[in-house]
């Protein structure tokens, strides 16, 4: 999110930017008579001028930017997660912080190891870690405590306070451990060697009499 906000105020710093030289510019062009460049002026200012301010049309517009500003207040001040976390395995000279996208790196590198997981997702919420995982295995019975057990190893040896460890784990149908015996009197216990060809009966050869 906070990616987001800095490329939709450069945007917006941008937009202004640009409208106050086009401003500029219509300015200078009338002041020396001319035509407008790219905004008709004297359009708005007829528009102004036949319209009152409780039209509909002027209404419509002052709601849409009273929106937009309302949204892009509650996107600039809503809370965010820290940047840094406080680490306690400095000391009392030295104050020691660990990036938040690090450490949710170091959780998809740890978590990765387990067997059977195809996919990791660590993000640092402000209520806490949470890691999402995907498995292969036809069942996640235990590893989500496995999940949770080593991301709260790492956490403990990086010496950030954290809340509980947050896991979800999300399967995908498949499984690629191995595969199960056969059924037992399947063929496969028996060589195919074994089963004379149908309609014909064992040899009697060599069969004492």
């Amino acid at each position: 999110m906070r990616l987001t906000t800095r490329l939709v105020s450069t945007l917006l710093a941008a937009l202004l930017a640009m409208a106050c030289l086009v401003a500029l510019a219509e300015l200078v062009l009338a002041a020396l008579g001319r035509s407008p460049w790219l905004i008709d002026w004297r359009s708005a200012e007829t528009f102004g001028q036949e319209h009152a301010w409780d039209d509909a049309a002027v209404r419509l517009v002052a709601m849409a930017l009273l929106v937009a500003g309302v949204v892009l207040l509650i996107v600039a001040l809503r809370p965010r997660p820290p940047v840094v976390l406080d680490s306690d395995v400095g000391t009392d000279r030295v104050a020691l912080g660990v990036r938040r996208r690090s450490v949710e790196h170091l959780l998809d590198r740890q978590v990765r190891q387990l067997d059977g997981i195809v996919a990791v997702r660590s993000r640092w919420h402000r209520s806490g870690p949470y890691v999402g995982v995907t498995t292969n295995r036809s069942t996640g019975m235990g590893l989500e405590e496995d999940v949770r057990e080593r991301s709260t190893d790492l956490l403990d040896r990086l010496g950030v306070t954290h809340q509980p460890v947050r896991v979800h784990v999300r399967g995908t149908g498949t499984s690629n451990g191995p595969a199960l015996p056969p059924p037992p009197g399947s063929l496969e216990d028996h060589p195919a060697e074994d089963h004379p060809p149908f309609g014909h009966e064992p040899s009697s050869a060599g069969v004492g009499r």
